[in-house]
Order: C-alpha cells, then sequence, then structure tokens
C-alpha cells in the first residue's frame, strides 16, 4: 500500500458508505464489475439505462403500479446519487488531510449497483497532493477540481435528459450541505473546518444561488429535487431541505 492509498484509507474510514471508495493505480485496466465514470457523461445511451434502472427501483421501492416513474425525476434523482459519491469523499478528504484530489471522469470507476451508493474507486496520483494552508484554499481547489470538473460534466449530460440546470445545481449544492452535515454528526471534532469549507463552497458560482442558509445555519435550496413528482399524477413527499418545504418557524 503506497502512502496516498493509506491516506485516503485513514481518512475515510468508519465514515460510512457516502464516503468510503476503493483506489486503483493509475494504469489500471479498468475491468467488470468496474466502468468508467465517465460512459455516463459522454454516452447518452448509457446514462438513459441507469436512470431507467434507477426509476424502476424508485417504483418497486414505492410501490408504483406499472413500474412506471416521472423520467425527469428519475434522471434527477440518477444524477443526485452520483454527484454525492464524488462530492463526499472529496470534502471529508479535504477536510481531514488538507488534500484536495484531481478526480476526473476518465479515471474513476463505478459499479452500477442499486440500493444504495454506487461503489466508486478513484486513481490516485503517484505523489500525494500537498495539503493545503487555509480552509478558503481548499475550498478553491475543491470548486475547480471538482465541482467544475467531473460534477460539471455529470451535471451536463444530465441536462441533456431535459432537467433544469437550476434543478441540477440545486442537487449538487444539497449534496455538499448534507455531506457536511453528515461528516460533522460522525466526527464532530471536525465540524468547524467541514463547515468553513462547505460555505466557501456553497458562496462560489455555480452554488452561490442554489440555495439559502438562515441566521440558525439552516440550509434550504432554492429548487426542488423532483422526489416529489416520482410517482406520475401524484404529489410525493419532499426532502428536508427543499424550497417545497413550508416554513413553521414563523
Amino acid at each position: 500500500m503506497t502512502y496516498t492509498e493509506k491516506t485516503v484509507t485513514d481518512a475515510l474510514s468508519g465514515l460510512g458508505p457516502l464516503f468510503g471508495t476503493d483506489v486503483h493505480a493509475p494504469d489500471a485496466i479498468v475491468m467488470p464489475p468496474w466502468h468508467q465514470l465517465g460512459e455516463l457523461a459522454r454516452n447518452q445511451a448509457a446514462l438513459r439505462y441507469w436512470v431507467l434502472q434507477v426509476g424502476r427501483e424508485l417504483a418497486a421501492l414505492g410501490g408504483i403500479p406499472g413500474r412506471s416513474v416521472d423520467s425527469k425525476a428519475a434522471a434527477s434523482l440518477t444524477h443526485l446519487g452520483l454527484v454525492a459519491r464524488l462530492i463526499a469523499p472529496a470534502l471529508a478528504l479535504a477536510v481531514r488531510t488538507g488534500q484536495v484530489l484531481d478526480l476526473n471522469l476518465a479515471s474513476t470507476w463505478w459499479q452500477p449497483v442499486l440500493g444504495g451508493p454506487v461503489p466508486l474507486s478513484i486513481s490516485l496520483p503517484s505523489a500525494p497532493p500537498p495539503a493545503q494552508p487555509g480552509n478558503d484554499r481548499v475550498a478553491s481547489l475543491m470548486s475547480e477540481r471538482v465541482i467544475d470538473g467531473p460534477v460539471r460534466e455529470l451535471t451536463s449530460a444530465v441536462e441533456e435528459l431535459g432537467v433544469s440546470p437550476r434543478v441540477l445545481w440545486g442537487n449538487v449544492a444539497s449534496v455538499v450541505n448534507s455531506a457536511a452535515s453528515l461528516l460533522t454528526e460522525i466526527r464532530p471534532e471536525l465540524s468547524g473546518k467541514t463547515r468553513h469549507i462547505a460555505a466557501a463552497l456553497m458562496h462560489r458560482p455555480p452554488l452561490g444561488d442554489a440555495g439559502t442558509v438562515d441566521v440558525a445555519g439552516r440550509f434550504r435550496r432554492l429548487s426542488c429535487c423532483l422526489l416529489h413528482q416520482v410517482t406520475p399524477g401524484e404529489r410525493g413527499p419532499v426532502c428536508g431541505d427543499c424550497v417545497l418545504v413550508r416554513d413553521t418557524s414563523e
């Protein structure tokens, strides 16, 4: 095990499946059950097929007759799950080590497994990326290497399925907030650094207008992930940070 692999393993250990990732060598050849995550960004047929599988899983879980799920809702929720698997481990690694991985979809692998966070494997450089001085610098590099890199590529691909970019970037903001909240719950001693980096990400384009944070620190997105549209013709549930949630504090 190289130093870089040990760094990732130690940093993500015990944080749960949303944060966990396997690692592989830069020159490794992708073999089943692994697939390049980039396939979903450059191959609309592959992306549509995975969205269809996610939609069928949602229908089965929700007891929806005829296994029919709103296609845009399925695409949005597919996007939510995929970007979460990129952002969560990158955020945790940045918080715990100060290192920001330069992720790209061509060298990131995934497994099309339903029912939870998809398995992920990332390629690591031969030498560890340098630890960055200061939380703002970490957030800047995360924005550049993760949000404006692979996350934007996946977002653009799902947008081509007819989902509003406002919805999709709201998904990304929601993931940043949710991953930060979960990380602080699991490792409360990291809450200050985690919240600082997450807040800095939220204030940068393209997330700056995707949500708001009230005086109590509660995040609310300014769009909906479309979960409530999963069942055609019916109003379904909404997420806790959804724009459709009524504010009961007033």
